[in-house]
């Protein structure tokens, strides 16, 4: 069809001027009395509609070339930028301005989870340290040096390509922390080639299989899990806020945007609070009406 329209394109600048003239349905009576002409015709008449397969268009394609010029010597190839992880974003600094300054974002959700946040944090020598549930304080990371901590326990000297969780939980042993560890390794182990090779099977965890009933233990995983509940509480957290946000648009939808001016007679809804005393289902479901004398805002 593009090239059909091109065609017709390119033939209307050959005339000074053409229109385009639609007839009504009331000045086509010939055409609808030939038409039920051929409808009310003999039914024993067989109707055969002939069927012609066009293998080919009537209009041919242009013909493109492709002109493949030489590489330039020593030029720079463009580079794809890299993922952008959680680990990038500078988490570092706010929760420093708080703890030696006393100083919290201007966004009051910003500054509620510092003021919330900042009691796990203490700072040594001018470095952020971590309180742990249970061990020793872990060192903060972000940008380049948590990048390079992920490639260091995953694919270093040491590392046996762990999946992302047994990862986290690696760099935490290791002394580094940082608040999306979880998804920034499982970015980290999905791009990892040697990764993708074996297949991925679920297996139940550590905690149900060998230590049933070793309640100490357990007690020591489980504080072990508490250092990463915060990145758990802003993945849910997001969920929230996209089933929130979802529900507010598909409720919206149906509303329909009504604007006022100074004189109207308007109708108010009749709620349960505003019915009229044992009036039942008789009772009335408008009240008015009533007369607009100033708009406050639009809607």
């Amino acid at each position: 069809m593009d090239a059909y329209l091109k065609l017709i394109q390119d033939l209307s600048r050959d005339f000074s001027h053409f229109a385009l003239t639609r007839i009504p349905r009331s000045k086509n009576t010939q055409a609808d009395a030939l038409a039920a002409l051929a409808s009310s015709s003999d039914s024993g008449l067989r109707r055969v509609i002939p069927v012609e397969f066009i293998e080919h268009p009537s209009i041919r394609p242009p013909v493109v070339a492709n002109l493949i010029r030489p590489q330039i010597k020593n030029a720079e190839e463009v580079k794809d930028p890299p993922e952008e992880n959680g680990c990038d974003s500078p988490w570092l600094e706010p929760i420093r301005e708080y703890i030696i300054n006393r100083t919290l974002p201007t966004e009051n959700c910003a500054a509620y989870k510092i003021n919330t946040q900042a009691a796990r944090y203490v700072t040594v020598e001018g470095e952020i340290y971590k309180w742990r549930f249970s061990g020793p304080l872990m060192t903060c990371a972000e940008g380049e040096k948590a990048r390079r901590v992920m490639e260091e326990v995953h694919s270093g000297s040491c590392g046996n390509h762990s999946g992302r969780r047994s990862l986290a939980g690696k760099i935490k042993r290791h002394g580094y922390y940082w608040p999306t560890m979880i998804k920034d390794c499982e970015k980290f182990a999905r791009k990892c080639e040697k990764c993708q090779s074996p297949a991925e099977v679920e297996f139940p965890r550590v905690r149900r299989r060998f230590l049933p009933g070793r309640e100490d233990l357990h007690s020591a995983m489980l504080l072990d899990k508490l250092d990463l509940i915060n990145e758990r509480r802003d993945q849910a957290l997001i969920r929230i806020q996209n089933y929130q946000h979802a529900a507010a648009k598909y409720y919206n939808s149906n509303v329909r945007h009504r604007t006022f001016k100074e004189g109207d007679l308007v109708l108010r809804k009749v709620f349960q609070n505003t019915a009229e005393r044992n009036a039942g289902k008789l009772g009335e479901n408008w009240d008015g009406p009533y007369k607009v004398i100033k708009v406050v805002r639009p809607g």
